[in-house]
């Protein structure tokens, strides 16, 4: 028994030993030749022209500067008031400035709307109520009565009312549209 195990062992180190001397021994290889310069084919050629082109457009329209103001559409602010331009001296002299006899004021029409007309049958005739909207409000008036303290109604007939303002004596007529 002991030579067959002397056989076993001497084997197995002979081969092991063959396995690394030849892991370790220096392989000739033949040379490699070298590997031939790509050559771009005419499609090749036509992408990179058309590369170069769209680079190209997009530095054009890509923008040059930075707007100076944008808008907020959640904040409402006022308008920012243009600078004045310096006067300029004219060879001429300005006319004086004509000042009128009397001041002239233009009647100012109440921000009222006539928004309808009632109308109710009685034994001594028809008597009329008109819906007024103005003031943030809306108001049932008869001929004869005070409108928001300031207009007295004069007159109210089937499409139309006469309003006179107290502090002035304007009349004005509100009419159905």
């Amino acid at each position: 028994m002991h030579l067959r195990r002397s056989v076993w062992f001497s084997l197995s180190a002979v081969a092991c030993a063959s396995w690394f001397s030849a892991a370790s021994t220096v392989d000739v290889r033949p040379p490699v030749a070298p590997i031939a310069p790509y050559k771009p084919s005419a499609v090749d050629h036509s992408v990179a022209g058309l590369q170069a082109e769209v680079s190209r457009l997009h530095e054009r329209l890509a923008p040059s500067a930075v707007p100076a103001r944008s808008r907020d559409l959640f904040r409402f602010s006022a308008r920012v008031p243009e600078r004045p331009q310096p006067a300029r001296p004219s060879l001429t002299p300005a006319p004086a400035p004509v000042a009128p006899d009397a001041p002239v004021s233009l009647p100012v029409r109440p921000l009222m709307k006539l928004i309808g007309i009632a109308e109710e049958g009685q034994d001594d005739g028809t008597v009329r109520t008109a819906v007024v909207s103005g003031f943030g409000d809306v108001f049932l008036v008869k001929a004869g009565e005070t409108l928001h303290g300031q207009y007295r109604v004069d007159l109210v007939s089937a499409d139309a009312v006469q309003l006179t303002d107290t502090a002035t004596n304007l009349a004005t007529t509100l009419a159905l549209r």
